[in-house]
């Protein structure tokens, strides 16, 4: 069965599952939600679950590089890889779509765990409505990132937090073709289609953003 975001599937929750460390908490809803997509594929070298593992890993470490990252974490995975097979994998298309694909029933997975909680259930002036918060937020340049105009720029992204779960959605990043350095928010988000800012809410259903 092919599991697809915006499924009434119910997931199951992570209370009951074993998980020693922060880090094991942390993939545990990851692993769950990888075990429903179809469309993994097996890797000998680093699978679809591990490579996600070590995705949140790369977040939380303090390396500054990705060298100095797979120096320090594959000994604790026992996995063997080479620097390049891992680097190449980041830059998969079927790995980005993999990657999308969780992202977005993570957050169904989220908005299904935490409805009971939704803050603004008692504003009946806002039953029926989706409320989201917007913001766009930088990375830092990589050391391989090309320069415009002598100078390396940060990488812009955009964000949606669903305010009733606190489930988080990534919504796009921004355009730095040719030589944009950076991207205002609204424009960024005139390049999102409706059913994106809508986060295929329901017909009827009526959608707020509070975008800073």
């Amino acid at each position: 069965m092919t599991l697809e975001a915006g499924s009434k599937k119910k997931f199951m929750t992570t209370t009951n599952m074993p998980n020693q460390t922060v880090l094991g908490k942390l993939v545990q809803p990851l692993l769950e939600m990888a075990q429903h997509y179809v469309h993994a594929r097996e890797c000998k070298t680093i699978s679809d679950k591990q490579w996600l593992k070590v995705g949140v890993m790369r977040t939380l470490s303090n390396e500054s590089t990705g060298r100095g990252f797979l120096q320090s974490v594959f000994d604790s995975l026992s996995i063997s890889i080479k620097r390049n097979h891992y680097f190449e994998a980041l830059k998969s298309e079927r790995r980005l779509r993999f990657c999308q694909k969780i992202s977005a029933l993570l957050f169904d997975y989220l908005k299904q765990m935490y409805c009971e909680t939704d803050p603004f259930s008692k504003l009946s002036s806002l039953d029926g409505y989706d409320i989201y918060a917007g913001d766009g937020h930088y990375q830092a340049a990589s050391a391989h990132d090309p320069k415009k105009d002598g100078k390396k720029y940060p990488v812009q992204h955009f964000y949606a937090l669903d305010l009733r779960t606190h489930a988080l959605k990534y919504l796009i990043d921004a355009d730095m073709s040719g030589d944009r350095k950076k991207e205002h928010d609204m424009r960024a988000l005139k390049r999102l289609g409706i059913d994106e800012l809508r986060q295929n809410a329901s017909k009827g259903r009526k959608v707020i953003y509070s975008w800073d």
